[in-house]
């Protein structure tokens, strides 16, 4: 009863590995065929705000208070 056990357990993790190794080598071709045909688009910057003087701008900035 345990060889059949052993022999089981060796072909069920042998054979899980399988399918999953198959399945990332699908999604990296397909990550692969994508990247090579489309262009990538522009980045757009939404929000800054630079830091020239001492003091914030209460404007885009407010402080939180905790109890911590």
């Amino acid at each position: 009863m345990k060889n059949y056990l052993l022999l089981f357990s060796v072909f069920f993790f042998s054979h899980c590995e399988n399918q999953t190794s198959s399945t990332n080598n699908e999604e990296e071709e397909s990550a692969v065929e994508i990247n090579e045909t489309s262009e990538p688009k522009p980045l757009t910057l939404v929000w800054a705000d630079e830091f020239d003087s001492n003091e914030l701008n209460l404007e885009n900035w407010s402080f939180e208070i905790g109890d911590g």
